[in-house]
């Protein structure tokens, strides 16, 4: 049973024929009616097994390493940034940067995944059944995913996989900071053009806002044109957390560090010029502050009015440190 799906028609009446495996022909006889029903339930559990790509039938011509043409105008169906699938000697796969309709032909150009291109085997082209408008994916899909950045403390660089293709409103992305950060530190996302990270409100990013291994979820506000932090400190809120094994000496303002003591217990060092307001938080990372204790360095400062450092020796326990004054100094909250 081949499985031609693919040459079946939207117009019922084109589909009396069209399948060799089903007599749908106006007058069949009676005995052809189940056999024809019951070639349709296989045929479409067939597809569903590998509904991630379909073929569509739609011919596919090699014209570049990057590029390939089919005839009529499919540029509503092959969009940027949907994924293909092909057929090409092997199995090889990329992501649609572009298409456009001219003289018959729709021509598309693909970013190909990584140490792969077309060449003219190419035999048949797969569409991914998830477009990238009107997706049928929920928000954040796969969300715990990310690249780890690399560049400098002020030019990040990451390489996702499959590759982003260019930037529009919208587009989100999650990264693991290599390193702290500089200021006003821009991220370039597959080699696209470097974007300025701001926090919520198109506030600037100051040197050490955002540590080493920090993990972010950044989407692109085209009319800012800037990465926006999504939960970073802001005047409505939010923290950017990381996980840590050693003190970060200091701590910075508006993050949350999880604090895995598996290894050993360490100190947590608070920031030594706080203003008023300034939050910090932690948690049991690992769940063993009863066996290896967290100590909060006061860096001069008191904790809950006390003149000494803050000991953590409570599993599983975290909170948030808020600086009310010298005279209070930091407060849980």
């Amino acid at each position: 049973m081949a499985n031609n799906v693919r040459a079946w028609s939207t117009t019922a009446a084109s589909n009396g024929t069209a399948d060799g495996d089903i007599n749908a022909a106006e007058g069949c006889p009676p005995s052809a009616v189940n056999d024809a029903e019951r070639q349709m339930m296989a045929k479409l559990k067939n597809t569903l097994q590998t509904i991630d790509y379909l073929d569509h039938g739609y011919t596919a011509t090699f014209a570049t390493t990057t590029t390939f043409a089919s005839p009529g105008d499919l540029t509503a169906i092959y969009l940027s940034r949907r994924r293909l699938k092909f057929d090409c000697s092997s199995t090889l796969y990329g992501t649609i940067a572009s298409s456009s309709y001219v003289a018959s032909n729709t021509t598309v150009t693909m970013v190909m995944d990584s140490g792969t291109t077309l060449s003219s085997s190419l035999s048949a082209v797969y569409v991914g059944i998830i477009a990238p408008t009107n997706v049928a994916l929920p928000a954040n899909f796969d969300k715990d995913a990310y690249a780890t950045t690399a560049g400098t403390t002020t030019a990040y660089t990451a390489a996702f996989n499959p590759k982003n293709v260019a930037l529009t409103n919208g587009v989100h992305v999650r990264v693991k900071l290599d390193q702290t950060c500089g200021a006003t530190p821009t991220l370039a996302v597959d080699g696209l053009t470097a974007k300025t990270i701001v926090k919520p409100g198109n506030v600037a990013v100051a040197s050490g806002d955002l540590t080493a291994n920090s993990i972010l979820d950044l989407t692109y506000d085209s009319t800012l044109d800037k990465w926006v932090i999504q939960g970073a400190p802001s005047a409505a809120g939010g923290l950017v957390w990381s996980h840590i094994t050693a003190d970060p000496a200091p701590a910075v303002v508006g993050n949350g560090y999880s604090c895995d003591t598996s290894g050993g217990a360490f100190t947590l060092t608070l920031p030594a010029a706080p203003t008023a307001g300034a939050v910090v938080a932690f948690t049991d990372g690992a769940g063993t502050f009863n066996s290896n204790p967290l100590t909060i360095g006061r860096a001069s400062l008191k904790i809950m009015g006390l003149s000494e450092d803050m000991i953590v020796n409570t599993q599983n326990f975290g909170g948030q440190l808020v600086y009310d004054s010298a005279t209070n100094g930091w407060r849980l909250a």
